[in-house]
């Protein structure tokens, strides 16, 4: 089970947060002390290998001699590449979703602010392996790909009986530099999104794979009795949240995303925090938390 807690992320992301009750919107501005980047780097290492670590598990089920515990077959397998060997915009995008759920974890008050990502949805990616398989055969370096369908994170709430009061459903972006369409795409995709997160079932999946995690197990059917619930009006509710990993910062304004009121190709109706994260070196950070 995943635990994206953080000691030493709020002394390495500045936080700035405008709240507007009446639209329903808060915004975040998280700015990077490089100070505080060598203390966070190992941190974040860890918690990527911990993201990614279902993937690889799952890889293995796949590619490795499991009835032979002498053999040692790790050099021919994906799981050994996955996902340090990917495009630098895989990991990116990777790394944005992480990214995401820290935030969601460590930051978001919206709700009751106690926030959980059970789970990433990582193990879908099979565009991703099929860059690993090609390059296994071929020697040739992995290209770019487009990212997996559904939810990019999602975190869950639980009341004190362990019952899911609400979701909150992760749209995450992630550049070296600036893009404003990605801010525009990330604000359009939630307007058309059910109340409950459509990757649920998927999350249910991924948690009931780990047989030998308690904990795991409580929250995989606490998720089941969530994706079967009749009545959700009377004590669940979704919000949502824009991720905005970029490494360049806005001069002639504060923000790149609106502070004081949604974004305007936002039409979700729903509670929305739209965080914005500017850190220095993107490209350059990503390949150090993703070097083996």
């Amino acid at each position: 089970m995943l635990n994206l807690r953080s000691h030493h992320i709020s002394s390495w992301l500045q936080n700035e947060e405008v709240v507007n009750p009446t639209a329903k919107y808060r915004h975040r501005k998280l700015t990077e002390n490089l100070n505080g980047r060598a203390s966070v780097v190992p941190e974040l290492r860890a918690i990527i290998e911990q993201a990614h670590e279902d993937t690889r598990r799952y890889l293995r089920k796949c590619t490795e001699n499991n009835l032979d515990p002498l053999q040692d077959m790790s050099s021919g397998s994906i799981a050994d590449a996955y996902p340090y060997q990917l495009h630098l915009n895989t990991k990116k995008a990777y790394f944005g979703e992480i990214m995401a759920g820290l935030v969601a974890e460590n930051f978001v008050s919206s709700g009751n602010g106690n926030w959980r990502v059970p789970a990433f949805l990582f193990r879908l990616h099979q565009l991703a392996f099929d860059q690993l398989e090609i390059r296994r055969e071929s020697g040739n370096t992995p290209q770019p790909i487009f990212g997996q369908t559904g939810d990019d994170c999602v975190a869950f709430s639980q009341n004190d009986a362990g019952r899911i009061v609400a979701s909150l459903v992760c749209e995450s972006k992630c550049t070296n530099d600036h893009d404003a369409s990605l801010i525009t795409d990330a604000h359009k995709k939630f307007s058309a999104r059910p109340v409950r997160p459509v990757s649920l079932s998927r999350i249910i999946g991924i948690l009931r794979d780990q047989e030998n995690d308690p904990e795991a197990y409580q929250w995989a059917e606490a998720l089941f009795e969530l994706y079967h619930r009749r009545d959700l009006e009377s004590d669940y509710q979704r919000f949502d949240l824009v991720s905005y990993t970029c490494g360049q910062r806005p001069v002639r304004r504060h923000t790149w995303i609106p502070d004081d009121r949604p974004h305007e190709q936002y039409s979700g109706g729903r509670e929305l925090e739209s965080v914005e994260i500017h850190l220095d070196g993107v490209n350059n950070l990503v390949e150090e938390v993703y070097r083996r």
